[in-house]
């Protein structure tokens, strides 16, 4: 028999101004050993001090539990994750809600490992007007009649944005001797000022009796803003008086080394580029740092004329923890 009950915050290294409701669902062993409802809170740089909507769970029996949340929770979508961490990937769970007794309830069904379920906040909808479909590249023909073929394309997309997005795209035609067959595509994550070839393709039915007329495709485009990245996470602290220049420096030397020192609230989304500009400029900046930030870098940047004092610095000094100088 599943059994339920209300635990305390455990304790995360996570910052507290804002609560979020976190559900937590365990199976172990292939039996359902325990369910439990826990709180912790959350700090997310965009997030404001407003009342988080709270996330429930019941137990529908044969492992599976009910979630619900108010239907007054506008912009605020489902996530979960397979563990809690520092390095913790929240992800939007895929599916979808019904609407009873004014609140969304989701059935999930648990069987293998713990999942973490919360009430994060839905991603930004950019500006479809920001996006430009183009460049179709013919990927397949097959005649259809001398007159008619059925045509398969890939297209690529130009994020002309200010934000990095995950961007999707329906086809529709204003044309009568083309049809829309399949017209759904996928982009992935689209980098700003970048064009990216759709994952997938689409499919027109073409009457060659007429020409073909780019202008006839009318794309309706989504565009969803990522999550910041690391970078991004360190620079609104800094404009916003959180963390001082050298500590912002540090925090990222920190992320270009995946350092596990660098505090989890700046811990942002991988945008997969590396070009070590911290560790450049950290070296160059080296000499106007403060002592207690120079013996800190020092066995990151391998500076010459510290290493063999980083080498006579006790371990305890130079540990997990940070100087004074790190906020």
């Amino acid at each position: 028999m599943a059994s339920m009950r209300i635990t305390r915050p455990l304790p995360l290294p996570l910052p507290q101004p804002n609560r979020n409701s976190t559900v937590v669902v365990r199976e172990l062993g292939g039996c359902l050993r325990s369910a439990f409802l826990a709180f912790f809170y959350f700090a997310l740089a965009h997030q404001t001090h407003a009342q988080v909507p709270k996330l429930s769970i019941v137990s529908a029996g044969n492992e599976s539990f009910i979630l619900s949340w108010p239907a007054t929770a506008a912009g605020y979508v489902l996530e979960s994750a397979q563990k809690l961490d520092a390095f913790t990937a929240w992800r939007a769970v895929a599916n979808s809600s019904t609407l009873a007794n004014a609140e969304f309830r989701l059935v999930i069904t648990i069987k293998d490992s713990a999942q973490f379920f919360r009430l994060g906040l839905a991603p930004a909808l950019l500006a479809a007007e920001d996006f430009a479909i183009g460049d179709y590249t013919l990927i397949s023909s097959t005649s259809i009649s001398p007159s008619v073929s059925e045509d398969t394309y890939k297209a690529y997309v130009s994020n002309w944005s200010d934000a990095d997005a995950t961007v999707t795209a329906s086809l529709g035609s204003t044309a009568a001797h083309i049809t829309v067959l399949e017209g759904r595509s996928s982009f992935g994550e689209v980098a700003v000022g970048a064009s990216v070839e759709s994952s997938d393709t689409f499919t027109v039915r073409h009457d060659h009796s007429k020409p073909f007329d780019d202008a006839a495709l009318i794309w309706a485009i989504q565009a969803t803003s990522l999550p910041p990245t690391t970078f991004e996470l360190i620079d609104k602290a800094l404009n916003d008086g959180f963390i001082d220049a050298e500590t912002a420096l540090v925090y990222r030397v920190f992320d270009e080394f995946n350092d596990v020192r660098l505090p989890a609230q700046y811990r942002g989304r991988d945008d997969g580029f590396f070009e070590a500009t911290a560790i450049r400029e950290a070296r160059q900046l080296f000499k106007t740092l403060s002592p207690a930030t120079q013996q800190l870098l020092t066995p990151l940047l391998h500076i010459p004329d510290m290493v063999e004092i980083a080498q006579r610095t006790p371990q305890s000094a130079m540990g997990a923890s940070t100087p004074s100088v790190i906020k």
